[in-house]
């Protein structure tokens, strides 16, 4: 499955990963539906019309990209191995576009110790989990079973 194909589950373009500046891998999000804490998210990173990497965001995609950079900078076994891969692509010319979808979601009214309250359920675990399995995207570690 390619980047047309993510298009069609209403996918669209949130921003990119950079090279900043200092030399450090960092990104930039333009559109400010995913620079938003309230909807859960799930991302795609893209090179080329290929889907690389998918992720959940469950305070929006700009906030989960944050929690990267800090692995990129050495937080994380993990992220430091993304950092690798991404700064090769960078460095070979390559653009690392970031797109962004909001997760479908439910509200389902529930008593909760006597008062009744209207409570949103997000669907970004099962949204995240469909991607990985029909993408199956090369930089994921998990969810490619």
């Amino acid at each position: 499955m390619t980047l047309s194909d993510l298009l069609n589950y209403k996918f669209e373009l949130a921003g990119k990963i950079i090279l900043n500046d200092k030399n450090k891998v960092d990104y930039e999000i333009h559109n400010a539906v995913y620079k938003s804490k309230e909807n859960a998210q799930v991302y795609a990173w893209v090179i080329d019309a290929e889907i690389m990497y998918i992720g959940k965001a469950g305070k929006g995609v700009q906030k989960r990209l944050s929690e990267h950079r800090g692995g990129w900078r050495g937080g994380s076994k993990t992220g430091v191995s993304k950092e690798k891969l991404i700064r090769q692509k960078l460095n070979a010319g390559s653009e690392i576009q970031v797109y962004g979808r909001c997760c479908d979601y439910f509200l389902k009214t529930v008593d909760l110790f006597g008062e009744t309250k209207e409570i949103r359920y997000s669907l970004v675990q099962e949204e995240e989990d469909w991607l990985l399995k029909n993408f199956k995207p090369i930089w994921n570690s998990n969810g490619l079973k």
